[in-house]
């Protein structure tokens, strides 16, 4: 067997750089595309103050996350990639249309989340391990402070779902109380068609002598 078909403990090293460089460009992307997601949703939970709070703040940690990665792919002489990163950027705009509490974009912002939480955790896992078989540890420690924000976001949203549901609920419910009440002829009681004819019957009695009267009296006599 020829030499160059041996794999060797440098050439799987060699490959796990690759991989690594790739993982590292494709989770910056994901960094990207979170920033842009929850910035567009804070108009959304802006009646959750404690979920608002919550987003914001993992905002600020998903622009530091995407610093770390910067600084990984500085260390590996890689870069991001540039159209990856505009375009995934791009489809993370206006993904939360927001009209009323009523509409459930809040649960729609809950779910999605969770959802995505989900995919950068398993994103920065794979990290860890790729930064072993590249014999890059270094990198290590910064990953690592990634994965425990990633995870402490993951456990807020699981640990708040409950509350988050409740309170939607709530909003939801005195929303449309508030939009029926405020329907045309919603306080106005209806009257029915009778009433309102003899309504109009007694006004024209009191306006205006019957036959009924004439006949009662008799013909008005000249005065002599």
């Amino acid at each position: 067997m020829h030499e160059e078909h041996i794999a060797t403990p440098e050439k799987s090293r060699a490959f796990a750089r690759e991989a690594l460089i790739s993982e590292l460009q494709n989770t910056h992307a994901l960094e990207r595309q979170a920033i842009s997601v929850l910035e567009s949703q804070l108009k959304t939970v802006s009646a959750f103050p404690e979920f608002h709070a919550r987003l914001a703040q993992h905002i600020g940690e998903s622009h530091e996350q995407s610093m770390r990665l910067e600084r990984a792919l500085e260390a590996c002489n890689a870069a991001g990639s540039s159209l990856k990163d505009a375009l995934v950027s791009f489809l993370g705009k206006g993904q939360s249309s927001f009209r009323s509490i009523g509409d459930d974009a809040v649960l729609k912002v809950l779910q999605s989340n969770t959802m995505f939480e989900s995919m950068e955790i398993a994103a920065y896992r794979g990290l860890l391990e790729l930064t072993d078989k590249a014999g890059m540890a270094e990198l290590r420690p910064e990953l690592e402070k990634s994965l425990q924000e990633e995870e402490a976001m993951a456990s807020w949203l699981h640990d708040n779902l409950q509350s988050i549901v409740a309170r939607y609920v709530e909003l939801a419910t005195a929303e449309r109380v508030a939009n029926e009440a405020n329907q045309p002829g919603s306080s106005q009681p209806e009257r029915s068609a009778s009433g309102a004819d003899a309504d109009t019957d007694d006004e024209a009695g009191r306006m205006d002598p019957s036959p009924q009267q004439d006949k009662l009296h008799g013909p008005k006599r000249d005065p002599e």
